[in-house]
Formats: structure tokens, C-alpha cells, sequence
């Protein structure tokens, strides 16, 4: 995904995912419960009633928001990975990549 945000001139901001499930999206309180068997959960805090992937996602993209202004670095510092054929250029029909 990286490469081809890179090669597509999509910016991408790396942020840490720990506790994007647990931390409730309204009031920021952090809880624990059986996410196994529960996939809503209402906050203990604020009442807040909410599916656990999709809290997670509102709190990556919260996350992402504030990422450049903490100085955490982007696309920049991370290699190509391995297989990375986004600089490669369209190939023919029968054109081998050997």
C-alpha cells in the first residue's frame, strides 16, 4: 500500500493503533471489555454507544490529523518494500520480468 500511495503522490502519515479500539472516540476514555464477544460498546464515561472498528478508525484518523504537527514522521523515512514494482513501467503482453 505504501508504495503504490507513494507512486499515486498519496501522502500517508504513520500513527501508533494501541488503544484505537478501547479509547472512545467522544471523551477519550480508555476501557477494557470482552471485544471478542462484544463488538458495540457504550462508554462507561460518557454513555457513548459505538462499534469497536469503526471508533478505531475515527480515532486513526484523529490521530493522522495531528501526526505532522508531533513531528512523527510520514513516507520519507521508510524503505520500498520488497517486490515494489511501482517504478516499473507497463509491460506488453508476453513481456517476461527477468
Amino acid at each position: 500500500m505504501i508504495n503504490t500511495c507513494r507512486r499515486e503522490g498519496v501522502e500517508i502519515r504513520l500513527v501508533p493503533a494501541e488503544y484505537t479500539t478501547a479509547t472512545c472516540h467522544v471523551c477519550g476514555t480508555a476501557e477494557v471489555w470482552d471485544q471478542a464477544a462484544h463488538v458495540m460498546h457504550r462508554c462507561g464515561q460518557c454513555g457513548a454507544l459505538w462499534d469497536q472498528d469503526h471508533n478505531a478508525a475515527i480515532n486513526l484518523l484523529a490521530r493522522g490529523k495531528v501526526a505532522l504537527t508531533e513531528n512523527q514522521r510520514d513516507t520519507e523515512g521508510i524503505p520500498p518494500l520488497s517486490g515494489d514494482r511501482s517504478q516499473e513501467g507497463p509491460q506488453g503482453v508476453g513481456e517476461s520480468r527477468m
